[in-house]
């Protein structure tokens, strides 16, 4: 029976990190093992997604936060929508798995919760994410639209908008683009015995 692999869009981002030396292997392995502790960041963006997703305001955000995540999250058509896709690489094959903010029409919505100003490198950043790669291959979309939100705290606790910006991605030849980096991680994970990190075993959920 051939060997399966599932992979996520967050996945791909770590190895990528771990390539370009921003993160060490160990930090690599927590991940990919999880077994690490959100951080305090994490979880206001997680609260944040939620007013996004069901327009309910959050007490520990600002009444302009709490709008604009009620305004970004009446634009989307769907929330939450997963999807997978299957390629062969290197002899596997590899099921990509990814589930995007929102939808409307052909156009991806990935929100995105910052800690500090949106600058020139910010910008680039997203227009050259993997992540966004992965969902121009998993939902043939026409675009990905980054809404990147900076929130600050304030001295009663609460987090108040500082800085907001979209940017939007457009992916060319997202399919080959990606099989070449699938090629390079599946080649990691088989050297670094990770077989049991990714391999699907029964059946797939």
């Amino acid at each position: 029976m051939a060997i399966a692999f599932k992979v996520s869009p967050t996945q791909l981002v770590n190895y990528q990190d771990y390539m370009s030396d921003s993160i060490s292997y160990e930090e690599l392995i927590r991940r990919y093992r999880g077994d690490f502790i959100p951080s305090i960041y994490m979880e206001v963006g997680t609260k944040f997604h939620k007013v996004v997703e069901t327009s309910i305001p959050n007490d520990i955000f600002s009444e302009e936060a709490n709008e604009l995540a009620k305004k970004t999250g009446e634009r989307f058509s769907f929330h939450e929508l997963k999807v997978r896709k299957t390629m062969e690489v290197r002899g596997f094959t590899v099921v990509l798995s990814g589930m995007c903010d929102g939808m409307t029409g052909d156009v991806i919505h990935e929100v995105k919760t910052r800690y500090s100003y949106i600058n020139y490198d910010i910008v680039s950043k997203y227009q050259k994410s993997l992540q966004g790669l992965c969902y121009s291959y998993l939902f043939d979309c026409s675009q990905v639209v980054y809404h990147i939100v900076c929130l600050k705290k304030s001295k009663d606790g609460t987090y108040t908008l500082s800085d907001y910006a979209e940017v939007d991605v457009n992916n060319n030849d997202a399919e080959a683009r990606l099989r070449t980096i699938l090629n390079g991680f599946i080649e990691f994970v088989i050297c670094n015995n990770l077989n049991d990190v990714f391999e699907i075993k029964g059946v797939l959920k």
